[in-house]
C-alpha cells in the first residue's frame, strides 16, 4: 500500500466499520448493492469537501498554494476521500540541472503550502495548517459527515442488519 506523501487528515468514520464487518456475511447481490450505495454516498460528501477546498484555498498566505489547488480531486471509496498533491506537475518549467525543463509535483509544495516553512519560501510556520486540515475539521464537524452517516444508517437498515 503507497502511502501518503502529504499532509493527511481523516474525519472518523468509525460508525461505518460496522458496516464492512457486516458485508462480508450477506450474499454477493446484496454486498454489490450496498457497496454501490456506500461509494455514492462517500462521493457526494467527497464532491462537497473538494469544492470547499476549492473555494478556500485562497485563504492561505503562501502564493503556491492556487498551484496546489489543481491537483484536488476525488477518489472513489466506501468511505469520503480526497487526495490533494500527489505527481500532478504544476507550475512554471524550470530547466533541470540535466538541462531538459521540468514542472514541480504539486506533492512537493504540499507541505509548505499547508503548514509554511521556516525559510520563507511559502509562509510562516503554522503547525495548524492554512487551507486543507482547517477546511476538513469544519467541514467533518458540519452537516455532510452526518448526511454521510445517515447514508450508511439507511443501508445497514435497509439490508436488515439494524
Amino acid at each position: 500500500m503507497a502511502r501518503a506523501k502529504g499532509p493527511v487528515v481523516y474525519a472518523d468514520t468509525s460508525d461505518v466499520q460496522v458496516l464492512f464487518k457486516a458485508l462480508g456475511q450477506v450474499n454477493a447481490d446484496l454486498r454489490k448493492n450496498t457497496n454501490a450505495q456506500l461509494r455514492l454516498a462517500a462521493r457526494e460528501c467527497a464532491d462537497q469537501l473538494a469544492l470547499l477546498l476549492r473555494a478556500n484555498f485562497a485563504g492561505a498566505p503562501a502564493p503556491q498554494t492556487q498551484l496546489v489547488e489543481l491537483s484536488v480531486k476525488v477518489k472513489s471509496d466506501r468511505v469520503p476521500v480526497v487526495q490533494v498533491g500527489g505527481k500532478k506537475k504544476v507550475g512554471r518549467a524550470y530547466k533541470s540541472r540535466k538541462g531538459g525543463t521540468v514542472r514541480a509535483p504539486a506533492g512537493q509544495l504540499l507541505w509548505g503550502v499547508e503548514y509554511g516553512d521556516k525559510a520563507g519560501r511559502f509562509a510562516p510556520r503554522n503547525p495548524e495548517g492554512y487551507w486543507i486540515k482547517p477546511t476538513v475539521k469544519a467541514f467533518s464537524e458540519g452537516p455532510a459527515i452526518g448526511k454521510y452517516k445517515k447514508a450508511v444508517i439507511n443501508i445497514l437498515t435497509d439490508a436488515g442488519v439494524l
